[in-house]
């Protein structure tokens, strides 16, 4: 793997239409979507765990976990995150790779609409939003989408589960 990464790492491959895809080609959505991009790659060549991070403040800039500002703190993350996410999910499908991969997003705690004074709200530290999509064992994702399928036995053994 460490002999690959420079080629994985390197985006000067892909196509000017890919790029737009994961927002390469705006400043607000260029720094996750090639975390985004290079997880794709990742996942084409085999990786087969891979964690994106988002949010972390960086010197003055605004992150997920604000306790203040939160109009201002969340639009702006949500900004910079939705058109690389759409276009990895989208290009993870159109290459067949959603049906063997699935993805996670989720966030630390629950956040209430009651706030503590100005804009600030209040944490429940006992919630949490997860967000799953794919498949993890090979199903075709879009027959997972169908509630109605049915699965045999078979299907649950590949899974682990009995």
């Amino acid at each position: 793997m460490q002999t690959s990464v420079p080629e994985l790492a390197e985006l000067d491959g892909e196509t000017e239409a890919t790029k737009r895809l994961y927002g390469l080609d705006e400043a607000d959505t260029r720094g996750f979507g090639v975390q985004c991009l290079r997880a794709r790659r990742m996942v084409e060549r085999g990786v087969r765990f891979v964690q994106i991070y988002s949010g972390g403040r960086v010197g003055g800039s605004v992150g997920w976990d604000a306790h203040n500002e939160i109009n201002q703190n969340h639009e702006t993350m949500a900004r910079s995150v939705d058109k690389p996410i759409a276009g990895l999910l989208a290009d993870l499908e159109s290459r067949g790779l959603l049906d063997s991969t699935l993805v996670v997003w989720g966030g630390d705690f629950g956040r209430t609409p009651f706030t503590d004074g100005a804009e600030a709200v209040q944490a429940i530290a006992t919630d949490a939003t997860t967000t799953l999509t794919g498949s993890p064992c090979g199903w075709p994702a879009a027959a997972l989408r169908r509630p109605s399928r049915r699965r045999d036995r078979r299907d649950r053994v590949a899974c682990g589960r009995r």
